[in-house]
């Protein structure tokens, strides 16, 4: 929170401190996905995924096949298989 009020305070762009959060959350996770034998191509969910640049950050850092349920869906798919 203190590190977004500080780029905000000297002019970053909205858009870029957004970005640069979706890249460390991927970061974060991509290590984690990395320490366990992946599949070419698997299936993401979870309402974060509703922002479509994490899905594409995902796949740049993995160089995978992601698929993502389309619209609000994303974020109940775990919910339907309950």
């Amino acid at each position: 929170e203190s590190e977004v009020i500080n780029q905000l305070s000297q002019g970053a762009a909205p858009a870029d401190i957004m970005h640069g959060a979706v890249v460390s959350l991927v970061g974060r996770s991509v290590q984690l996905m990395k320490r366990v034998r992946m599949e070419p191509e698997f299936t993401l969910i979870g309402g974060i995924l509703r922002f479509e640049r994490m899905a594409d950050v995902i796949r740049a850092e993995l160089d995978a096949d992601v698929n993502v349920p389309e619209g609000d869906l994303v974020q109940f798919t775990s919910a339907l298989g309950a």
